[in-house]
């Protein structure tokens, strides 16, 4: 039985005056054969980062059908955002150039085949304000929750999250957005002592603590680290950005044994 040698799609990110552009994160989205008629599904096949000449290379793929997608780095875990609505930011953007997937120019990959020579430029698009309120399940504000806003990884890219933190009246206020469709999250930072530490329980994800790795509150491993008592989180939301702010979310908090 012998293997199929895998594809691959090269190509150079450049910016508006032809200039190579470094360490910007391209992505190779497989486009699904059983999608349905009118909605096109992909998933993430390949990622790879540009280099300081601005190119990339997306190896070991399988045949199929591709649409190739960069995006550039994303913004520090919850720093602030100097961007106002409708200021234009750097957005993901398909090859050739657009940020509109299905306007997106679909490659053909064959085994052992290598379709070189793309080269394509990032869009610049407004950009919007997704805002709204973090509260427990008795309806109370919650401070300190951290909110997470992720493009809709059902139709492909990068999955590079925006991400904020609820204030004292647990209000929360994440800009840059730019127009898609995403999943909103939220859970609360649960911290250990005696010398462990915890990073945040988002929804959906893992809690990793030194010595061990917790996923809804069971233990894979790492003697002598207790599991957390308790960890709250919200089911993910679907908000679409659509050329304007979306402001008015509620998220609630539910706390999970």
């Amino acid at each position: 039985m012998s293997l199929k040698k895998g594809g691959a799609i090269t190509g150079r990110i450049v910016d508006a005056g032809g200039e190579p552009v470094p360490w910007i994160m391209v992505s190779a989205l497989k486009q699904s054969a059983d999608a349905s008629p009118g909605r096109a599904m992909a998933f993430t096949a390949q990622m790879a980062q540009t280099n300081d000449v601005g190119e990339f290379r997306l190896a070991s793929l399988t045949e199929g059908n591709y649409v190739v997608i960069a995006a550039p780095p994303p913004a520090p875990p919850f720093s602030q955002s100097t961007v106002s609505a409708g200021d234009l930011v750097v957005a993901p953007t398909y090859y050739p150039g657009t940020t509109n997937k299905d306007a997106a120019q679909i490659i053909s990959v064959a085994s052992a085949q290598t379709v070189s020579g793309l080269q394509f430029s990032l869009v610049s698009t407004p950009a919007y304000q997704v805002s709204g309120v973090v509260v427990d399940e008795t309806g109370a504000p919650v401070r300190g929750a951290m909110v997470m806003l992720v493009i809709d990884v059902r139709n492909g890219g990068t999955g590079a999250a925006l991400m904020g933190s609820s204030d004292e009246t647990g209000m929360f206020r994440i800009a840059g957005v730019v127009p898609g469709t995403y999943r909103l999250m939220a859970g609360t930072q649960t911290m250990w002592r005696g010398g462990s530490t915890a990073s945040g329980g988002i929804a959906g994800g893992a809690v990793a603590v030194t010595g061990g790795v917790f996923v809804g509150g069971a233990s894979l491993g790492g003697p002598g680290v207790p599991p957390p008592p308790a960890t709250t989180m919200a089911t993910p939301i679907e908000v679409t950005v659509d050329n304007a702010d979306v402001a008015g979310l509620k998220i609630v908090l539910t706390t999970r044994r």
